[in-house]
């Protein structure tokens, strides 16, 4: 399986306890036969969000930057690990940034067809608050959620008992590898159905002028099915198709 990790803390990777949390991941999920990269926000180069919206309009972003390459990255991989250290019990100015330059993946499901985890890294609380917002927004990107990996470097110190972290990390990347993802319950993307027979409802019986998210949800042939589940597993076929020639 294809994995990408992408970093949403400032900190150099020498320090960062989000970088060394995702290395370990990394180190783990690659011994059980899996190809995973590590993308470092703080290394790419990324404008603030103008709020123009012209990505929802025409699909495309008006700024010429890695944000383009980092789309083409997601798209090509199978599960996505979203890391965030806790800011003000919040993502950090950097993830928040991200996730605003790839906003128009909400209203399309852009990455339907994955699955998708998250690690929360906090002094000692707020995971919590970070952890959900993620879920939701990769919820929104039209992922299959499996899980979050908490992690607090004070108040408990976790990072120090080896012991313990290597337990909860075992969980944590076992529960990735061994999701069957041919067999996604009702239950397991309640939140992804709701969005989708939403939008699929607002999209495509609207009588304006035709935007490039319209003519998604009108045209896509996984969009174009009757739930949620139906799109993903088309999705995940086409993905699987392409990926195997």
């Amino acid at each position: 399986m294809k994995i990408t990790i992408i970093i949403g803390s400032n900190q150099n990777a020498n320090i960062s306890t989000s970088y060394k949390i995702s290395e370990m991941v990394q180190e783990t999920l690659m011994s059980l036969g899996n190809e995973v990269e590590i993308v470092e926000l703080s290394k790419c180069k990324i404008d603030m969000c103008k709020g123009c919206c012209s990505c929802f309009k025409t699909g495309k972003c008006i700024m010429n930057d890695d944000i383009n390459m980092l789309r083409e990255k997601l798209i090509a991989t199978e599960h996505i690990i979203v890391v965030s250290p806790v800011y003000a019990h919040n993502v950090t100015g950097l993830l928040k940034n991200f996730i605003d330059r790839t906003s128009n993946w909400l209203h399309i499901l852009g990455l339907l067809g994955k699955t998708s985890s998250t690690i929360v890294v906090a002094s000692s609380n707020g995971n919590i608050y970070v952890a959900d917002y993620l879920k939701k927004t990769l919820e929104f990107y039209g992922t299959v959620y499996i899980g979050n990996l908490n992690i607090t470097v004070d108040a408990p110190k976790m990072f120090d008992d080896k012991e313990m972290l290597k337990l909860i990390m075992d969980r944590y990347t076992q529960k990735i590898v061994n999701f069957d993802r041919t067999k996604i319950s009702l239950e397991c993307v309640e939140r992804q159905s709701g969005i989708f027979a939403s939008f699929k409802k607002v999209y495509t019986t609207s009588e304006m002028v035709k935007t490039f998210e319209e003519e998604m949800w009108a045209s896509d042939k996984a969009l174009k099915k009757n739930s949620f589940i139906e799109a993903y597993h088309i999705r995940r076929s086409d993905y699987l198709e392409k990926n195997e020639k």
